[in-house]
Protein backbone atom coordinates (compact mmCIF):
# COMPACT_ATOMS: atom_id res chain seq x y z
CA UNK A 1 0.00 0.00 0.00
CA UNK A 2 2.89 2.33 0.87
CA UNK A 3 4.56 1.58 -2.42
CA UNK A 4 1.35 2.42 -4.30
CA UNK A 5 1.02 5.80 -2.56
CA UNK A 6 4.60 6.68 -3.34
CA UNK A 7 4.07 5.79 -7.00
CA UNK A 8 1.01 8.02 -7.28
CA UNK A 9 2.60 11.01 -5.59
CA UNK A 10 5.90 10.73 -7.43
CA UNK A 11 6.12 13.72 -9.87
CA UNK A 12 6.68 13.06 -13.50
CA UNK A 13 10.02 13.95 -15.02
CA UNK A 14 9.83 17.22 -16.94
CA UNK A 15 10.63 17.10 -20.66
CA UNK A 16 14.22 17.73 -21.57
CA UNK A 17 14.70 21.00 -23.50
CA UNK A 18 15.90 24.58 -23.32
CA UNK A 19 12.97 25.63 -21.13
CA UNK A 20 13.75 22.92 -18.52
CA UNK A 21 17.41 23.81 -18.50
CA UNK A 22 16.61 27.48 -17.91
CA UNK A 23 14.29 26.59 -15.00
CA UNK A 24 16.94 24.32 -13.47
CA UNK A 25 19.57 27.06 -13.66
CA UNK A 26 17.19 29.72 -12.36
CA UNK A 27 17.42 31.83 -15.56
CA UNK A 28 14.22 33.19 -17.15
CA UNK A 29 12.85 31.12 -20.04
CA UNK A 30 13.34 32.66 -23.47
CA UNK A 31 10.56 32.31 -26.07
CA UNK A 32 11.38 30.36 -29.17
CA UNK A 33 11.99 32.63 -32.16
CA UNK A 34 10.08 30.72 -34.79
CA UNK A 35 7.28 31.51 -37.19
CA UNK A 36 4.02 29.99 -36.05
CA UNK A 37 0.44 30.20 -37.18
CA UNK A 38 -1.53 32.77 -35.24
CA UNK A 39 -5.05 31.81 -34.25
CA UNK A 40 -7.68 34.30 -35.50
CA UNK A 41 -9.03 34.73 -31.96
CA UNK A 42 -5.58 35.22 -30.44
CA UNK A 43 -4.59 38.75 -29.46
CA UNK A 44 -0.87 39.44 -29.67
CA UNK A 45 1.01 42.60 -28.67
CA UNK A 46 2.42 44.82 -31.38
CA UNK A 47 5.98 43.64 -30.72
CA UNK A 48 4.94 40.02 -31.32
CA UNK A 49 3.48 41.00 -34.71
CA UNK A 50 6.75 42.72 -35.60
CA UNK A 51 8.68 39.63 -34.55
CA UNK A 52 6.47 37.42 -36.71
CA UNK A 53 6.84 39.80 -39.66
CA UNK A 54 10.61 39.82 -39.25
CA UNK A 55 10.85 36.03 -39.37
CA UNK A 56 8.55 35.80 -42.38
CA UNK A 57 10.74 38.33 -44.22
CA UNK A 58 13.81 36.33 -43.25
CA UNK A 59 12.30 33.07 -44.53
CA UNK A 60 11.28 34.77 -47.79
CA UNK A 61 14.79 36.19 -48.20
CA UNK A 62 16.32 32.76 -47.54
CA UNK A 63 14.05 31.28 -50.22
CA UNK A 64 15.20 33.92 -52.71
CA UNK A 65 18.84 33.23 -51.85
CA UNK A 66 18.39 29.48 -52.29
CA UNK A 67 16.71 29.96 -55.68
CA UNK A 68 19.32 32.57 -56.63
CA UNK A 69 22.14 29.99 -56.70
CA UNK A 70 20.77 27.77 -59.52
CA UNK A 71 19.53 30.88 -61.35
CA UNK A 72 23.04 32.29 -61.36
CA UNK A 73 24.38 28.99 -62.67
CA UNK A 74 22.15 29.31 -65.74
CA UNK A 75 22.16 33.12 -65.96
CA UNK A 76 23.84 33.10 -69.38
CA UNK A 77 21.11 30.83 -70.78
CA UNK A 78 18.50 33.10 -69.16
CA UNK A 79 20.01 36.12 -70.91
CA UNK A 80 19.60 34.36 -74.25
CA UNK A 81 15.92 33.78 -73.44
CA UNK A 82 15.38 37.35 -72.27
CA UNK A 83 16.82 38.93 -75.43
CA UNK A 84 14.59 36.98 -77.83
CA UNK A 85 12.08 39.83 -78.21
CA UNK A 86 14.94 41.96 -79.58
CA UNK A 87 15.45 41.65 -83.36
CA UNK A 88 18.41 39.47 -84.33
CA UNK A 89 20.27 42.28 -86.11
CA UNK A 90 20.36 44.39 -82.91
CA UNK A 91 23.05 43.46 -80.42
CA UNK A 92 23.13 44.22 -76.70
CA UNK A 93 26.18 46.22 -75.60
CA UNK A 94 27.78 46.88 -72.23
CA UNK A 95 29.66 50.07 -71.41
CA UNK A 96 31.61 49.07 -68.27
CA UNK A 97 34.14 46.31 -67.65
CA UNK A 98 32.10 44.99 -64.73
CA UNK A 99 28.85 45.27 -66.68
CA UNK A 100 28.40 41.56 -67.49
CA UNK A 101 28.95 40.57 -63.84
CA UNK A 102 26.24 42.87 -62.54
CA UNK A 103 23.92 41.93 -65.40
CA UNK A 104 24.10 38.23 -64.56
CA UNK A 105 23.57 39.06 -60.88
CA UNK A 106 20.54 41.20 -61.73
CA UNK A 107 19.04 38.50 -63.98
CA UNK A 108 19.54 35.88 -61.28
CA UNK A 109 18.02 38.06 -58.58
CA UNK A 110 14.91 39.05 -60.54
CA UNK A 111 14.39 35.45 -61.68
CA UNK A 112 14.74 34.20 -58.10
CA UNK A 113 12.18 36.74 -56.87
CA UNK A 114 9.67 35.74 -59.55
CA UNK A 115 10.13 32.01 -58.91
CA UNK A 116 9.86 32.56 -55.15
CA UNK A 117 6.53 34.37 -55.44
CA UNK A 118 4.44 31.37 -54.20
CA UNK A 119 6.45 31.28 -50.96
CA UNK A 120 6.35 35.06 -50.59
CA UNK A 121 2.58 35.14 -51.17
CA UNK A 122 2.14 32.30 -48.67
CA UNK A 123 3.95 34.23 -45.93
CA UNK A 124 1.99 37.39 -46.75
CA UNK A 125 -1.23 35.39 -46.46
CA UNK A 126 -0.24 33.79 -43.15
CA UNK A 127 0.65 37.21 -41.72
CA UNK A 128 -2.60 38.99 -42.68
CA UNK A 129 -5.03 36.06 -42.36
CA UNK A 130 -5.70 36.43 -38.60
CA UNK A 131 -6.95 39.97 -39.22
CA UNK A 132 -9.46 38.96 -41.89
CA UNK A 133 -13.08 38.04 -41.45
CA UNK A 134 -14.14 34.41 -41.66
CA UNK A 135 -15.67 34.83 -45.13
CA UNK A 136 -12.48 36.50 -46.36
CA UNK A 137 -10.27 33.73 -44.98
CA UNK A 138 -12.52 31.23 -46.75
CA UNK A 139 -11.71 32.56 -50.21
CA UNK A 140 -8.22 33.98 -49.81
CA UNK A 141 -6.26 30.71 -50.07
CA UNK A 142 -7.96 29.94 -53.38
CA UNK A 143 -7.24 33.39 -54.75
CA UNK A 144 -3.60 33.24 -53.63
CA UNK A 145 -3.18 30.21 -55.90
CA UNK A 146 -5.00 31.78 -58.81
CA UNK A 147 -3.23 35.07 -58.17
CA UNK A 148 0.10 33.36 -58.78
CA UNK A 149 -1.24 31.82 -61.98
CA UNK A 150 -2.61 35.19 -63.11
CA UNK A 151 0.77 36.83 -62.56
CA UNK A 152 2.43 34.10 -64.61
CA UNK A 153 -0.18 34.54 -67.37
CA UNK A 154 0.45 38.30 -67.47
CA UNK A 155 4.21 37.79 -67.68
CA UNK A 156 3.79 35.22 -70.46
CA UNK A 157 1.43 37.53 -72.39
CA UNK A 158 3.97 40.32 -72.13
CA UNK A 159 6.86 38.11 -73.28
CA UNK A 160 5.14 36.42 -76.20
CA UNK A 161 2.74 39.16 -77.40
CA UNK A 162 3.53 42.68 -76.15
CA UNK A 163 7.35 42.83 -76.23
CA UNK A 164 7.83 41.29 -79.72
CA UNK A 165 5.54 44.04 -81.05
CA UNK A 166 6.73 46.97 -78.94
CA UNK A 167 10.52 46.54 -79.13
CA UNK A 168 10.80 46.55 -82.97
CA UNK A 169 8.50 49.57 -83.01
CA UNK A 170 10.72 51.44 -80.55
CA UNK A 171 13.89 50.54 -82.44
CA UNK A 172 12.43 51.57 -85.80
CA UNK A 173 10.95 54.79 -84.44
CA UNK A 174 14.26 56.59 -85.03
CA UNK A 175 14.06 55.91 -88.73
CA UNK A 176 17.18 56.10 -90.88
CA UNK A 177 18.56 59.13 -89.06
CA UNK A 178 19.00 57.64 -85.58
CA UNK A 179 20.86 54.38 -84.92
CA UNK A 180 20.07 52.58 -81.66
CA UNK A 181 22.70 51.42 -79.19
CA UNK A 182 20.96 48.98 -76.86
CA UNK A 183 22.85 48.59 -73.59
CA UNK A 184 22.19 45.36 -71.78
CA UNK A 185 21.84 47.15 -68.43
CA UNK A 186 18.96 49.31 -69.63
CA UNK A 187 17.31 46.46 -71.50
CA UNK A 188 17.26 44.09 -68.50
CA UNK A 189 15.80 46.79 -66.22
CA UNK A 190 13.22 47.67 -68.88
CA UNK A 191 12.38 43.99 -69.47
CA UNK A 192 11.65 43.09 -65.85
CA UNK A 193 9.77 46.36 -65.23
CA UNK A 194 7.39 45.58 -68.09
CA UNK A 195 7.07 41.90 -67.15
CA UNK A 196 6.17 42.72 -63.53
CA UNK A 197 3.79 45.48 -64.66
CA UNK A 198 1.85 43.10 -66.90
CA UNK A 199 1.81 40.45 -64.18
CA UNK A 200 0.28 42.88 -61.69
CA UNK A 201 -2.23 44.14 -64.29
CA UNK A 202 -3.47 40.60 -64.86
CA UNK A 203 -4.41 40.42 -61.16
CA UNK A 204 -7.38 42.74 -61.85
CA UNK A 205 -10.03 40.03 -62.40
CA UNK A 206 -8.93 38.17 -59.27
CA UNK A 207 -9.23 41.36 -57.22
CA UNK A 208 -12.72 42.08 -58.56
CA UNK A 209 -13.92 38.51 -58.03
CA UNK A 210 -12.50 38.53 -54.49
CA UNK A 211 -14.40 41.73 -53.66
CA UNK A 212 -17.64 40.26 -55.04
CA UNK A 213 -17.11 36.97 -53.19
CA UNK A 214 -16.56 38.70 -49.86
CA UNK A 215 -19.48 41.10 -50.32
CA UNK A 216 -17.41 44.28 -50.60
CA UNK A 217 -19.16 45.04 -53.88
CA UNK A 218 -21.36 43.27 -56.44
CA UNK A 219 -21.59 42.97 -60.19
CA UNK A 220 -24.45 45.48 -60.40
CA UNK A 221 -22.40 48.19 -58.76
CA UNK A 222 -19.41 47.44 -60.99
CA UNK A 223 -21.56 47.37 -64.12
CA UNK A 224 -22.69 50.93 -63.41
CA UNK A 225 -19.06 52.06 -63.67
CA UNK A 226 -18.15 50.51 -67.01
CA UNK A 227 -17.06 53.89 -68.35
CA UNK A 228 -14.50 54.30 -65.59
CA UNK A 229 -13.26 50.76 -66.22
CA UNK A 230 -12.74 51.54 -69.91
CA UNK A 231 -10.85 54.75 -69.15
CA UNK A 232 -8.75 52.96 -66.50
CA UNK A 233 -7.88 50.17 -68.94
CA UNK A 234 -6.68 52.67 -71.55
CA UNK A 235 -4.71 54.59 -68.91
CA UNK A 236 -3.06 51.38 -67.67
CA UNK A 237 -2.20 50.49 -71.25
CA UNK A 238 -0.53 53.87 -71.70
CA UNK A 239 1.46 53.60 -68.47
CA UNK A 240 2.54 49.95 -68.58
CA UNK A 241 3.26 49.54 -72.28
CA UNK A 242 6.68 50.74 -73.42
CA UNK A 243 5.21 52.97 -76.14
CA UNK A 244 2.33 55.43 -76.17
CA UNK A 245 1.11 54.77 -79.69
CA UNK A 246 -2.52 53.61 -79.92
CA UNK A 247 -1.69 50.14 -81.24
CA UNK A 248 0.61 49.11 -78.40
CA UNK A 249 -1.67 50.72 -75.82
CA UNK A 250 -4.56 48.56 -77.04
CA UNK A 251 -2.40 45.43 -76.65
CA UNK A 252 -2.91 45.74 -72.88
CA UNK A 253 -6.04 47.91 -72.69
CA UNK A 254 -8.26 45.45 -74.59
CA UNK A 255 -7.39 42.40 -72.42
CA UNK A 256 -7.82 44.47 -69.25
CA UNK A 257 -11.31 45.58 -70.23
CA UNK A 258 -12.24 42.05 -71.32
CA UNK A 259 -11.08 40.83 -67.89
CA UNK A 260 -13.39 43.40 -66.31
CA UNK A 261 -16.36 42.09 -68.29
CA UNK A 262 -15.41 38.48 -67.49
CA UNK A 263 -15.31 39.37 -63.79
CA UNK A 264 -18.82 40.78 -64.05
CA UNK A 265 -19.98 37.56 -65.71
CA UNK A 266 -18.44 35.46 -62.93
CA UNK A 267 -20.06 37.68 -60.32
CA UNK A 268 -23.45 37.42 -62.05
CA UNK A 269 -23.24 33.60 -62.11
CA UNK A 270 -21.74 32.82 -58.70
CA UNK A 271 -22.04 35.87 -56.44
CA UNK A 272 -25.47 37.38 -57.00
CA UNK A 273 -26.41 39.79 -54.22
CA UNK A 274 -29.50 38.84 -52.20
CA UNK A 275 -32.71 40.60 -53.25
CA UNK A 276 -33.65 43.60 -51.13
CA UNK A 277 -35.98 42.83 -48.28
CA UNK A 278 -39.53 44.11 -48.72
CA UNK A 279 -41.81 44.79 -45.79
CA UNK A 280 -45.08 42.91 -45.92
CA UNK A 281 -48.15 45.16 -45.83
CA UNK A 282 -50.05 45.01 -42.57
CA UNK A 283 -53.78 45.35 -42.13
CA UNK A 284 -53.47 47.31 -38.91
CA UNK A 285 -55.41 50.60 -39.03
CA UNK A 286 -53.40 53.77 -38.97
CA UNK A 287 -53.31 55.61 -35.66
CA UNK A 288 -55.01 58.92 -35.31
Amino acid sequence: MTEKIQTETEPEEPPIGPVTASKASGAPAKPRKVVRKVDPEERLPFTEHLEELRWRIIYSAITIMVVFIPMYAISEELLIILRRPVPVENKLWFTALTGPIFIYLKISFYSAVILSMPVIIYHIWEFIAPGLLQVERKYTKIFVLFGTLSFAAGAAFCYFVALPVAIPFLIGFGGETLSPILTVQEYISFFFMIIIGFGVAFELPLALIFMMATGITNYRSLARHRGYALIGSVAAGGVLTPTQDPFNMMVLAIPLYLFFEMSLLVGWIFFKPPPPETKEPTNEPAEG
